[in-house]
């Protein structure tokens, strides 16, 4: 009884012990992970009045865009790593990204809740034809915050003309 009392003791509680460590690390960071993190603090929800635009090939417009910080960190506008609003454009025959625009740099911190209206300036494609247009937040060097979660606004752009 003595043996299997040290048995227990000094070998099945050590490895049980061992195999919840290693249960443990495999499986917090699917739930305690900066990914989940940044789900919560990458949130926006913007809004502009078109739902679908017409521009001629190359075609530059501004495009008025409201933005409202939903996440719980402050978007903090620097040099390196800028927070800034941006869109990418999709060719709606087949998805492919056709082209990425320029940034839309924020003005100041954006605190959890604050809003603010911006505007950016859209530059259309060269080719004729039916895209989508998807504005969205970007962290530069992180990711987009579609990427993370947040929902992007969506505009069809008609590119019309030659």
């Amino acid at each position: 009884m003595k043996r299997l009392k040290s048995f227990i003791l000094f070998l099945v509680f050590p490895l049980a012990a061992a195999g919840l460590i290693i249960l443990n690390s495999t499986l917090a960071p699917r739930y305690y992970t900066s990914e989940n993190e940044a789900r919560i603090q990458y949130d926006a929800v913007l809004e502009t009045a078109a739902e679908e635009m017409e521009l001629q090939p190359g075609a530059v417009q501004a495009v008025p865009v409201k933005v409202r910080n939903q996440g719980i960190g402050v978007w903090i506008p620097n040099e390196q790593n800028d927070i800034a609003l941006s869109y990418r454009v999709y060719d709606d025959n087949d998805g492919t990204q056709v082209l990425e625009g320029a940034r839309t740099r924020l003005p100041h911190a954006v605190n959890p809740g604050e809003e603010l209206d911006l505007t950016m300036e859209l530059k259309s494609p060269d080719k004729p034809g039916r895209y989508i247009l998807v504005i969205d937040m970007v962290h530069e060097g992180k990711a987009w915050f579609a990427d993370l979660g947040s929902q992007p606004l969506q505009v069809v752009l008609l590119v019309t003309g030659q």
